[in-house]
């Protein structure tokens, strides 16, 4: 059972998640069930990444809540998220850079690989 299966469940919703009435929904890759009833969906980060290309204020989220992910990715959210909320309020470009300031940083030159 998904975890948006299970919240639907857990709230009366029999239905599933993504119906018409369904206050809960999901989007994985190519696979996306939520209507305009959905007030909650799960995604990936991946979903999300791609969100925040496209909308960098996610004018329609009002929340996001990252769970059970590794700690790279999880830096890799927040980073993008502040970014893209930098770069909305300057209304201009953000740029990161990831670097090293450890004397022990990788022969490549960069400090991160």
């Amino acid at each position: 059972m998904s975890l948006a299966e299970r919240v639907c469940h857990e709230l009366g919703e029999m239905s599933g998640p993504g119906c018409a009435e369904s206050l809960c929904g999901y989007q994985v890759r190519f696979d996306s069930r939520q209507s305009a009833t959905t007030r909650l969906t799960y995604l990936t980060t991946g979903v999300l990444l791609r969100r925040l290309h496209s909308d960098a204020e996610l004018n329609d989220i009002s929340c996001v809540i990252v769970d059970e992910v590794s700690g790279v990715v999880v830096v890799v959210v927040v980073v993008v998220v502040v970014a893209a909320a930098a770069a909305a309020a300057a209304a201009a470009a953000v740029v990161i850079e990831f670097c090293s300031s450890s004397s022990s940083s990788s022969s490549s030159g960069h400090g991160y690989g």
